[in-house]
């Protein structure tokens, strides 16, 4: 379970409800923890993404981003995938948090759009909504855009997507001040071919 506004991870027995073990890191812990076999996978506002051994809490890597990492990660057999406010989509090997690529999105007002999103994965792709209001599509291998799409123009997004399996949905926001706000409140489906 993440604490936010105590900045830290607490791992509970889901049996007994016993804490097991407590993580703390320098800045608020907003999303979602994931976990493998081995590990406990977790953002922080301290701008960093951070392994944990799932026996113990103790810290196995700790990797550093431009900004804040307000979401959590998707795990695959070998590797984890995360977003920061610094407008990146990384991927790192789960093992010793080695960089394999990361992907910029768009830039907006001189600079990249952050992520609020924890992308999903599918067979091919890491998909993920960016505030700037485009959902991307990254090959997981390679790291390259496969698409990327607008859905309500002028709107932006803070939303992680959800599938069926054969479709997303993302909610829309309209952005800019309370008296001339821009964009639309939506809920889109995006179907997948």
């Amino acid at each position: 379970v993440s604490v936010f506004d105590q900045s830290r991870l607490v791992a509970v027995d889901a049996v007994t409800g016993k804490r097991l073990w407590s993580f703390q890191t320098k800045g608020w812990v907003h999303g979602p923890a994931v976990a493998t076999e081995k590990h406990v996978f977790i953002g922080s506002q301290d701008k960093s993404f951070y392994c944990l051994d799932k026996k113990d809490g103790k810290k196995v890597w700790s990797y550093e981003t431009g900004r804040r990492v307000e979401a959590g990660g998707a795990v695959d057999d070998r590797f984890v995938y995360f977003g920061s406010c610094d407008g990146y989509l990384y991927c790192l090997t789960q093992e010793d948090g080695k960089l394999r690529w990361r992907t910029q999105t768009e830039m907006r007002d001189g600079r990249p759009s952050a992520i609020y999103s924890v992308p999903v994965l599918t067979q091919a792709s890491a998909v993920f909504a960016a505030a700037e209001g485009q959902v991307y599509a990254i090959d997981r291998i390679t790291g390259k855009a496969r698409w990327k799409l607008r859905p309500a123009e002028k709107s932006a997004m803070y939303c992680t997507p959800a599938t069926d399996g054969e479709r997303f949905f993302l909610v829309t926001h309209p952005q800019g001040g309370p008296g001339d706000p821009e964009g639309e409140p939506s809920l889109v489906a995006i179907e997948l071919k």
